[in-house]
């Protein structure tokens, strides 16, 4: 299955990553967090992506080394992967 993986930079908020997702022409995205940087760490950044990416109709996962965003990410029912390999070689929930 096609995947758009879509880097974050560590300048992104909720509306460029909206605007990046919203290019994407396949049924799974992939967010990938930078190494360096705090974004999008609030749950309801992550509601929202969700959200969109729902109206897209397509499937969301995150590459995040994060705990804050993978805590979060696991009360959403978001795959969160180590690395965007890992995430183009399994079988998302959903």
């Amino acid at each position: 299955m096609k995947t758009q993986l879509i880097q974050l930079d560590p300048s992104d908020d909720v509306i460029s990553v909206r605007d990046k997702m919203g290019w994407s022409q396949t049924s799974r995205i992939l967010l990938v967090w930078p190494e360096q940087g705090y974004i999008l760490s609030r749950r309801l950044d992550l509601l929202l992506l969700q959200r969109h990416s729902t109206t897209l109709g397509a499937q969301l996962a995150l590459v995040t080394q994060s705990p804050a965003v993978k805590e979060i990410a696991r009360d959403l029912h978001l795959p969160v992967f180590e690395n965007a390999r890992q995430a183009q070689n399994v079988r998302w929930r959903g």
